[in-house]
C-alpha cells in the first residue's frame, strides 16, 4: 500500500517557528573555528552565531504528532532558503534509526516532498557497526557513507546530504571507530579521522529524542567536540532535566537551549486537538504482579518463586499452599509441572497468579488484550469508508520466552486459536469471517517479534529477518489487508521488550498489552506512545477527522495508570513564557482558539496595543501574556478506563455479612463432582463417539499442517504408535492426542483413563484415518455435543458432590475475611430504585433483570423473622456443574434462628440447557444441608410464600 502524506497544520506551525528562530547566513565572517572560509564548497554556509549553544533550537512535539516528518521537511526548506545541504541525524536506538531510515528513503515520502521541492534530491547515508573495516595495508578505510557525505560539494545545487547514525557504540565511547585517526589519508588536508572529516562540513545536527542524549552525557559532548556542528536542532516529546544550585537551594528545571522551546506542542494540545488517539486503560481481573509469583528457577527437585523480592522454594511433591494458602492444597509441584488436571507447565520467567493458578499472569493479560483487539478490529473492518488494518503490540519480560524457550509464544498461539474459533463461529460478515479464517489457517504467520538480538539481517533464521523487516522497516506490510498476490495479510500482533519505544512508527496499533515492569522513572506518555499516532486506512489516507482510542492493558498494580497519565499530560499546562523572543505561532494559535482574535494579524495588532509585544513581534511582557493564555486541561474522555476494566465498585455491608459468616464458610467450601457407576459411564461415552461422522476431516477450522500421522501401511495407528503420538505436539491449530484427551476430560468431567480407553479403541476402528486432521478443536466440540446429549438423556442424575478439605476463596471472601467491595458487574447491571433495608448485604441493590430479580429485590422480609438478606454475587458460591463451570444462587435469606433460604431466580418460559443444568446442580448440591432450603422461583410471590414457610 502507498501512504499519502499531508503537511498538517500543527506541523506547519512548528516549521514556521523554526524559520523564525533559525540564524541567517553570516555575510561578514571569512573563517570559522575550523579555519574554513565561509564559502567552502564542502561545508554548509556559515551561519550567524554558529557553534554557540545559546543559538541552538529546541522543538517540542508530543509523541505521535510527526516529528520525523517535520525535521525532514525542515531539511528541504533550509536547503531551499539558506543553501544548507549537510545534515546529521543522531538517534538513541536502533529502532528509531530504522524508523527514520524507513521514512527518509520511502518512495511515498520522496514523492510527497517532490511536489514542493521538485529539484532537491535527498541522499541518505547510513552508518552501521560493520562499516569500519581494515584496508589492505592494515590501515582502516573510512566508510563510504561518511566519505560521500564529506566529499559532496555545493556545486551540485540540488543535493541534500544526510548522515544517519545512532549514538550507541559510535558517539558514546572515546575509542569509537568514528573517532580514531588511523585511517587512510583523505579529504581536507589529509584527515585520517572520520570525525575530523565530518567536522569540516560544518554540519547541522538533528537530535531525535533529546532526553536520551543529554548535554552532560558522553554522546553529546563528543558531538560538540568532534563533529563541531554549527547548529543543533533537537526534536522530542521529552527533554532532559538539569539541576541548579546546591543543598536546600538545589532546583530542577527542563534543559532547553534558550530557556524554553522554540515550538511547544504539548500533550494537552495533542490530545485536545485530536492529533493523537485517546487512551482507554483496561485492567483484567486476576492480574496483579505485586501479588503474583515469578518463576526464578525450575528443576526436577525444586521450584523457586519470587514475590516482591523474596524467594519461596517448593520441593517436588509439596503443595503450593505451603507458601500461600490461596493456592489450592491439591496443587503440588511435580517435576517441572503443577500437578492438577491440566499438568500446568511452569517455565522460567512465567508469573503465577494464586487466584487463577491455571492461567499465568501473562496469559490473563494477553487474553484480555486479544478480546480488546478483536472488538476494535471488527469495528475498524466494518467501518464506513475504507477499512483500517488493526495491529496490537505486546511488551514482554524477555526475548527468551518468545524466541528460545517459546512458552510465551505457544501460550499466545493457543489463546489466539481459541479466540478465533469463538469469533468465527459467531461472525455474520462473510468478508471479515474470511479474514479471521485466514488467520486461523496460519496462526504462526499472524504474529512476529523484534528484539535487540534479531536485527542482524545475516541471521540464519529467514523468518526472524522477515519479521524485523516488517516491524522496523516496511510498515506498509502491516497496514494493508492484501499482499501483492491478493492473499490476506494476517500479520498484526507484535512482541517486543521495550525495544519499540520512541521512534517506532506504526500508526495502526490499537492495543498495547504491558506484560512487564516499565521501571520507576518511566513516563506514562512514553509507555502509550507507540499507539498514539493517528491511523491510516487501507488506501494509505491519514484519518484525522474521527475519534480513535488505544486500548492499553495493564495489571491491577497500575490501577492508577489513567490518573497518572492524565496528571502527567496536565503538568505541561503552566509552561513558561519568556520575554525577549519572537512570539510563536503556537501561542498565537492558542490565543485564536480562546477568542482573543480572529486572525493572526488581528492578534498581533492587539498584542502590540496591549504592550505584550514590540514592533518586531518580540515578547516584552511575558507576565501579561501568561494571563491571556487559556489554561484548559485535558478534555474529559480523552483518557478513560474501559467499561470492563475498572468497573464501579459496590460496597459490602460487612456487619450483615459477618452475621452469616459460618453459613458462608460452609456453603462456599469447595466440592468435587463425582460420577457413579464407572462401568456405565464407559458405555455412555462409547455410545457418544459411536458415529464415524464425528471423525470426518474436520481440518477446515484448523491450520495447514505439514505432516500427518499414519502407520507405514497408511492405515490406523497401533497402540504403540498411539503412545508415541501422545507425546508429540503438532503444529498450531491441531491437538496432540494427549492434549485432545485432557481437554475432553475437562469439558466432560470424565476421567482421562476412561476417555483414553474408549477413544483409542474408536480410533483404531477408523480405516485410513488421518489423525492430524481428526484431532482438532472442531472434532473435540462435536464429541462434546454428542456426549452432552447422551449424558443428559441417560445419566444426568447419577452423580454426587464430595467435600474437599482446603480453604475456599470466593468473590466476597479473601484472606480469612469478607472483602470491602466488589465490582458492580459481579452483582448485577441494573440499579433498583428502592429504599435499602439496613439488613441488606449491600448498600446499593443491583440485579441482572427487572423480572423476576428486580421484583424479588424489592421484597422487605419480616424483621421478626429475617436478620440478613440480599443478592448473592457471581462466583460467591461456586457449585460445580457436570458440563464444566460453576453456578451460584441469586438470593439468600437468613432467619434469626439460623435457617437459610437460597433462591435461584428464572424467568417464566422454557430454560436453556445451561440453565437447566445449573438448576439441577444447585438442587443436588444443597439438598443434604439440614439448615438450608433451596428453590427455583419465577416470581416475587413465590419467594414471599417460601419466606412464610421458612421456620
Amino acid at each position: 500500500m502507498k501512504i499519502h502524506l499531508l503537511e498538517l497544520e500543527h506541523q506547519r506551525a512548528a516549521l514556521d517557528d523554526i524559520a523564525k528562530s533559525f540564524p541567517r547566513i553570516d555575510e561578514f565572517s571569512h573563517k570559522d573555528e575550523n579555519g574554513l572560509v565561509a564559502s567552502s564548497i564542502y561545508a554548509n554556509p556559515l551561519l550567524s552565531g554558529a557553534f554557540r549553544e545559546t543559538n541552538f533550537i529546541d522543538i517540542k512535539m508530543e509523541t505521535g504528532t510527526g516529528k520525523t516528518y517535520t525535521y525532514t521537511r525542515m531539511m528541504y526548506e533550509l536547503h531551499e532558503k539558506l543553501g544548507l545541504f549537510k545534515f546529521i541525524i543522531v538517534v538513541p536506538s536502533l529502532a528509531i534509526k530504522e524508523g527514520s531510515k524507513s521514512f527518509l528513503t520511502a518512495d511515498f515520502a520522496r514523492q510527497h516532498f517532490a511536489k514542493d521541492f521538485s529539484r532537491a534530491i535527498l541522499e541518505v547515508g547510513i552508518v552501521n557497526s560493520g562499516d569500519f573495516s581494515t584496508g589492505k595495508g592494515k590501515r582502516r578505510e573510512i566508510p563510504n557513507a561518511i566519505r560521500e557525505f564529506a566529499e559532496a560539494d555545493s556545486n551540485n545545487k540540488n543535493q541534500i546530504r544526510v548522515l544517519l547514525l545512532s549514538d550507541k557504540g559510535f558517539l558514546d565511547r572515546a575509542n569509537s571507530s568514528i573517532f580514531r585517526d588511523d585511517y587512510d589519508m583523505n579529504l581536507f588536508g589529509g584527515e585520517s579521522s572520520p570525525a575530523a572529516m565530518i567536522s569540516k562540513t560544518r554540519p547541522v545536527v538533528i537530535i531525535d529524542e533529546p532526553h536520551r542524549i543529554k548535554r552532560d552525557g558522553n554522546s553529546y559532548k563528543n558531538i560538540m567536540a568532534k563533529f563541531k556542528p554549527e547548529m543543533i536542532v533537537r526534536f522530542g516529546a521529552t527533554f532532559p532535566k538539569i539541576s541548579e544550585g546546591r543543598g536546600r537551594n538545589k532546583t530542577e528545571k527542563i534543559d532547553f537551549y534558550r530557556g524554553q522551546p522554540q515550538h511547544n506542542l504539548t500533550a494537552v494540545d495533542a490530545f485536545n486537538q485530536d492529533l493523537v488517539k485517546g487512551v482507554r486503560v483496561e485492567i483484567p481481573d486476576g492480574a496483579n504482579k505485586n501479588d503474583a509469583y515469578k518463576v526464578k528457577s525450575v528443576t526436577a527437585k525444586e521450584l523457586v518463586l519470587v514475590r516482591q523480592g523474596k524467594e519461596y522454594k517448593v520441593a517436588t511433591g509439596d503443595s503450593l499452599d505451603n507458601i500461600d494458602d490461596r493456592f489450592p492444597a491439591y496443587i503440588t509441584y511435580q517435576n517441572k509441572v503443577l500437578s492438577n488436571n491440566e499438568d500446568f507447565e511452569i517455565p522460567v520467567e512465567m508469573t503465577i497468579v494464586p487466584d487463577s493458578y491455571t492461567n499465568s499472569y501473562q496469559e490473563i493479560l494477553m487474553s484480555r488484550a486479544l478480546e480488546a483487539h478483536f472488538d476494535t478490529e471488527r469495528d475498524n473492518f466494518l467501518r464506513e469508508g475504507y477499512r483500517v488494518k488493526t495491529n496490537a503490540l505486546f511488551f514482554i519480560e524477555s526475548r527468551k520466552s518468545y524466541r528460545e524457550e517459546n512458552w510465551l509464544k505457544e501460550t499466545f498461539e493457543k489463546l489466539l486459536h481459541e479466540k478465533l474459533i469463538h469469533r468465527i463461529s459467531r461472525e455474520t460478515d462473510a468478508t471479515y469471517k474470511e479474514f479471521l479464517q485466514a488467520t486461523l489457517n496460519n496462526i504462526s504467520g499472524a504474529h512476529g517479534g523484534y528484539f535487540s538480538g534479531d536485527s542482524d539481517h545475516k541471521s540464519s533464521d529467514d523468518r526472524i529477518a522477515e519479521e524485523t523487516d516488517v516491524i522496523l522497516r516496511d510498515k506498509s506490510k502491516s497496514l494493508g489487508f492484501k499482499d501483492e498476490k491478493g492473499e490476506w495479510n494476517i500479520l498484526r500482533f507484535f512482541f517486543s521488550q521495550w525495544a519499540l519505544r520512541e521512534g517506532w512508527d506504526n500508526p495502526n496499533v490499537f492495543t498495547i498489552a504491558k506484560l512487564r515492569s516499565s521501571g520507576s522513572e518511566s513516563s506514562k506518555i512514553q509507555e502509550v506512545g507507540r499507539g498514539l499516532r493517528l491511523p491510516v486506512d487501507e488506501m494509505g489516507n491519514r484519518l484525522s477527522d474521527e475519534e480513535w482510542y488505544l486500548n492499553f492493558i495493564v495489571d491491577e498494580s497500575e490501577r492508577e495508570f489513567a490518573k497518572s497519565l492524565t496528571n502527567e499530560i496536565n503538568e505541561e499546562i503552566q509552561e513558561d513564557v519568556i520575554s525577549g523572543i519572537e512570539i510563536s505561532s503556537e501561542i498565537i494559535n492558542k490565543l485564536k482558539a480562546s477568542g482573543y482574535g480572529d486572525t493572526k494579524r488581528a492578534i498581533i495588532n492587539k498584542l502590540a496595543d496591549d504592550g505584550v509585544i514590540d514592533d518586531n513581534d518580540i515578547v516584552i511582557n511575558s507576565e501579561r501574556l501568561k494571563t491571556l493564555l487559556p489554561r484548559m486541561g485535558l478534555k474529559k474522555g480523552k483518557i478513560k478506563v474501559g467499561k470492563d476494566s475498572v468497573p464501579k465498585m459496590v460496597r459490602l455491608n460487612k456487619d450483615n455479612w459477618n452475621k452469616i459468616k459460618d453459613f458462608w464458610l460452609e456453603v462456599s467450601q469447595r466440592y468435587m463432582l463425582q460420577f457413579e457407576d464407572i462401568d456405565y459411564l464407559n458405555e455412555l461415552f462409547s455410545k457418544s463417539i459411536a458415529d464415524d461422522r464425528l471423525f470426518d476431516d474436520n481440518s477446515n477450522l484448523g491450520v495447514t499442517v505439514e505432516q500427518t500421522r499414519k502407520n507405514k501401511e497408511g492405515g490406523a495407528i497401533s497402540t504403540s504408535e498411539m503412545k508415541e503420538y501422545m507425546l508429540n505436539r503438532n503444529a498450531v491449530g491441531q491437538l496432540s492426542y494427549g492434549e485432545f484427551v485432557r481437554k475432553l476430560s475437562r469439558y466432560t468431567n470424565l476421567g482421562m483413563n476412561l476417555i483414553h480407553q474408549e477413544l483409542s479403541q474408536k480410533l483404531k476402528s477408523l480405516k485410513n484415518a488421518d489423525f492430524v486432521k481428526i484431532l482438532n478443536e472442531k472434532t473435540l466440540n462435536k464429541i462434546f455435543d454428542s456426549w452432552k446429549s447422551v449424558f443428559e438423556n441417560n445419566f444426568s442424575e447419577k452423580y454426587h458432590y464430595s467435600k474437599l478439605e482446603f480453604k475456599a476463596k470466593t468473590s466476597v471472601w479473601e484472606n480469612d475475611k469478607f472483602v470491602n467491595e466488589i465490582p458492580q458487574g459481579m452483582v448485577g447491571n441494573l440499579l433498583i430504585s428502592t429504599k435499602v433495608d439496613d439488613r441488606n448485604l449491600f448498600n446499593e441493590i443491583f440485579v441482572d433483570s427487572d423480572h423476576p430479580e428486580g421484583d424479588i429485590a424489592k421484597i422487605t422480609p419480616d424483621k421478626n423473622e429475617i436478620k440478613v438478606f440480599g443478592k448473592i454475587p457471581r462466583r460467591a458460591i461456586q457449585v460445580p456443574t457436570y458440563t464444566g463451570g460453576t453456578s451460584t444462587p441469586d438470593f439468600v435469606y437468613a432467619t434469626n434462628n439460623n435457617l437459610y433460604l437460597l433462591v435461584e431466580a428464572k424467568a417464566t418460559g422454557g430454560l436453556r440447557s445451561s440453565e437447566i443444568i445449573a438448576v439441577e446442580s444447585q438442587s443436588k448440591a444443597f439438598k443434604n444441608f439440614k439448615n438450608i432450603k433451596w428453590s427455583k422461583v419465577t416470581s416475587a410471590d413465590e419467594v414471599a410464600t417460601l419466606l412464610k414457610e421458612l421456620r
